[in-house]
């Protein structure tokens, strides 16, 4: 309890009677408060003599178990033990955003429009393709920055492709990744790690790009989203140029185990078009990343996606036609038509909490 939580409870139950210099909520003789005194006067004669000073629990915080003060002038920032953010990060409503570059200060805008302006610059449009001419197979997705050091995550099947096996398919990740920053520079991308069970249910992939990213976006915790929870994600939903912004609500939250492994998500209320997989799902009253955007409930399912993709990579060796007629290429060009503008306005995201795991891991 603060110094002046102590006063106000030593004021409240003995009714202003401590004469006593050292024994009431104030040490100094010329601070003794007497029933003769109204609770104004001695309210103002407790602030005139410094006797209620606030706490300095207000101006520390804690991460890790490690307790600083906040740095000049960002009193209601999280610390994070050294008294300053990370690199590339500033503070903003108790915690660390990714900077803006004007100190989060510019007139007028609110801290919902701050949120949206620092998040905007971690998004990045990524193509990915194999093969070449009538072959080519060709994948559009978003993602994000998650380190400064040029990492990035998005979905697995927007880095992935279908490929026949025998009787069956299998995935294996693009010929060529090209990623697209805010800044309108494309730089080639690789990917970190190597296809697994876990990456395939949990649909994510993480790229490496060769410059820095000084913006970058913070995983948060998915335990803390909530039903009706106010969401925003970042897209390129049908090819536009430039990233969409995204307004959702948290309709269901749910865990599955698909061939063992335990997967958690959602289902959120608002647009999830195609070209939009990948994008970050942010918390808005945390400004973190809480899931990665993964499908629609709309459009296409899985099993006819992956015949689009088989069609697509033997249409290089031949086709039959009926009366001048390819059908492969009809049921590509419909199942495009239908993948691109059958909508039900939800969408699903897959937690990033095993991402955090992998990247926890590979430190």
């Amino acid at each position: 309890m603060g110094i002046a939580s102590r006063a106000m409870k030593k004021i409240l139950v003995d009714g202003f009677s401590s004469s006593d210099p050292g024994t009431g909520p104030c040490s100094r003789e010329d601070c003794r408060i007497t029933q003769d005194g109204s609770l104004a006067m001695s309210l103002i004669l407790l602030l005139t003599l410094g006797c209620l000073r606030t706490s300095n629990e207000s101006r520390t915080s804690v991460r890790g178990g490690a307790t600083a003060a906040c740095p000049t002038g960002s009193e209601r920032c999280a610390c994070y033990g050294n008294g300053t953010c990370d690199q590339g990060l500033e503070c903003r409503s108790s915690t660390c955003v990714v900077a803006t570059g004007n100190g989060g200060s510019a007139t007028g805008a609110s801290p919902n429009n701050r949120l949206l302006e620092s998040t905007r610059k971690a998004i990045v449009h990524i193509r990915a393709t194999s093969g070449t001419g009538q072959a080519t197979v060709q994948s559009l997705g978003t993602g994000f920055v998650v380190a400064s050091d040029g990492m990035i995550l998005t979905c697995n099947h927007v880095v992935a492709r279908a490929v026949p096996s025998g009787n069956g398919i299998l995935w294996s990740y693009h010929e060529q990744i090209r990623v697209t920053m805010q800044d309108g520079a494309e730089e080639p991308a690789t990917v970190l790690g190597a296809l697994s069970e876990k990456r395939l249910q949990g649909d994510y992939s993480l790229l490496k790009i060769g410059r820095k990213t000084p913006a970058y976006l913070i995983l948060g915790d998915f335990s803390e989203v909530q039903m009706g929870d106010d969401l925003v994600t970042w897209g390129f939903p049908l090819g536009l140029p430039g990233p969409v912004l995204i307004k959702a609500t948290v309709a269901t939250i749910w865990t599955v185990k698909p061939n063992g492994v335990s997967v958690d998500g959602m289902v959120f209320q608002g647009p999830a078009n195609r070209g939009m997989s990948g994008g970050p799902v942010i918390l808005n009253r945390t400004g973190h990343v809480v899931a990665i955007v993964s499908n629609r409930i709309a459009g296409i399912d899985k099993e006819l996606d992956e015949t689009r993709q088989y069609i697509r990579s033997i249409q290089g060796s031949g086709s039959v036609r009926i009366m001048g007629v390819d059908p492969l290429a009809v049921i590509v060009a419909l199942t495009d038509t239908l993948d691109n503008f059958l909508m039900s306005g939800m969408g699903v995201a897959i937690s990033v909490g095993a991402i955090k795991h992998e990247l926890s891991v590979g430190k």
